[in-house]
């Protein structure tokens, strides 16, 4: 997947195959959860069972298959009865995530501290 959520590749053969594309569960956490695919330019319909979308079909070596997942950018914060993880929160967008610590004291106030 590509820093802007969109990815493409190719079936690779020529023979009729079922090909299951994961939809990650991140998606669910976000406002917009459109994820778009395509094979050939063309929508695919089938909606997905169990995080997977199936695609069956008489697959062509030059088949294309796009994927488009929305990659908002969401806030997760630690649950406040874990203490080691108090006051911390992560950063996610889409797979994704980015952890960030409060500082208890600013460094100049450790100085002043001294």
């Amino acid at each position: 997947m590509e820093w802007c959520g969109k990815a493409d590749g190719t079936a690779g053969g020529e023979k009729s195959f079922t090909m299951n594309i994961r939809i990650p569960g991140w998606v669910k956490e976000q406002k917009d959860k459109k994820v778009t695919i395509r094979v050939n330019d063309t929508e695919v319909t089938e909606k997905a069972k169990k995080g997977y979308v199936a695609i069956t079909r008489e697959w062509d070596v030059n088949d294309v298959i796009t994927i488009d997942m929305p990659m908002e950018i969401r806030k997760t914060e630690a649950n406040p009865k874990v203490v080691t993880n108090k006051d911390k929160i992560a950063i996610e967008r889409g797979p994704i995530v980015y952890a960030i610590e409060k500082s208890r004291q600013c460094p100049d106030q450790q100085r002043d501290n001294q």
